[in-house]
């Protein structure tokens, strides 16, 4: 599970981030952007991995539905639905224990 930011943790980072932006060159911003393209890249495939991981357990853990349900929602709020239905409909087991991709 990862860790949230304070609010006042935001604010100096996007301080600290908007310094270096006011600063850096052309190149830079682009291999900032690249970096973080690459993050947000990992950061889908670790929730996809968390969600595969569950998937085994549907039905005889409790609350494993529940589970997949809120990585779900979470998924399609930090990557869109699009990709969230993209990623059910590509699961066969989670379209085999119920899930649809038209449910985001």
């Amino acid at each position: 599970m990862s860790a949230q930011l304070t609010p006042e943790q935001k604010e100096k980072m996007m301080a600290e981030f908007q310094a270096f932006i006011d600063v850096a060159t052309a190149e830079q911003k682009e291999e900032m952007l690249s970096f973080l393209e690459e993050m947000k890249e990992c950061a889908f495939e670790n929730l996809k991995e968390e969600i595969e991981e569950e998937i085994p357990y549907i039905d005889i853990k409790p609350y494993s539905h529940n589970i997949i349900n809120l990585q779900l929602n979470r998924m399609a709020k930090d990557f869109g639905d699009e990709k969230t239905k993209e990623f059910i409909r590509e699961n066969e087991d989670l379209m085999a224990k119920g899930w649809a991709s038209s449910a985001i």
